[in-house]
């Protein structure tokens, strides 16, 4: 398992300079934006799955269908009737969801990347901590060096307007395997809001390791 965390060590070495760009070019609202603007949730919508090995995308769909199974990401699921707490826009860049604060950038694609105002110190060379795991998975950062400290912040990715809004999440279902035998050593999985990062797969997956994702959406409405 390629963790060496090169690719987020360079990352580390000019989020400074991403964080700062953002800021720069973060989205400015009509004078006739009011808040609190509080958002209702809907339901989920699931994307289509996709499967990696270090090779990169898998198009066999026998192959690509076993490995579903083989990572259980068919197993993972978002049920419409779970109660979900409302988000309120207290500002263009500050969300409350419940007892949660979130600060916010305009990211690329017009979406808006939050996140949570209370960081927690992790260790990167904890294989056992899927924060780290599946960093080099993401494409929005959540984890940052302050001061030799690594510290880690939940995300939410964000599309909204005056009607709606969408938070995006991804699933993500990780074998990691030895890559002379085949065994197997760890299996991981999580969700979480964040989008894929494909260019992860030439840098963090070993010959045998194999990784399937699924991209959703949590949607909301405004709240009359």
């Amino acid at each position: 398992m390629k963790l060496s965390y090169k690719p987020i060590a360079l990352l580390f070495t000019i989020i400074s300079i991403t964080a700062a760009s953002c800021k720069k070019d973060r989205q400015t609202q009509s004078s006739t934006d009011t808040f609190p603007k509080v958002f209702q949730y809907q339901g989920v919508t699931l994307s289509t799955e996709r499967v990696f090995t270090y090779q990169g995308e898998v198009s066999d769909p026998v192959v690509k269908a076993k490995a579903i199974i083989s990572t259980e990401l068919n197993l993972m699921s978002h049920s419409v009737s779970t109660p979900q707490n409302d988000i309120t826009f207290t500002s263009p860049e500050k969300i409350e969801i419940a007892n949660d604060h979130y600060s916010g950038d305009l990211s690329s694609n017009g979406k808006q990347a939050f996140y949570n105002d209370v960081h927690t110190e992790i260790s990167m060379d904890n294989g056992d901590d899927i924060r780290a795991v599946f960093s080099p998975f993401y494409k929005h950062l959540n984890i940052f060096n302050e001061n030799n400290k690594y510290l880690y912040t939940s995300s939410l990715i964000f599309t909204s307007d005056d009607s709606a809004a969408k938070v995006i999440g991804i699933d993500i279902c990780f074998l990691h395997r030895d890559p002379t035998t085949n065994k197997l050593i760890k299996k991981y999985t999580t969700s979480s809001s964040n989008e894929f990062n494909p260019s992860s797969i030439n840098t963090a997956l070993d010959k045998n390791d194999t990784l399937a994702i699924r991209e959703f959406t949590t949607n909301y409405v405004i709240k009359k």
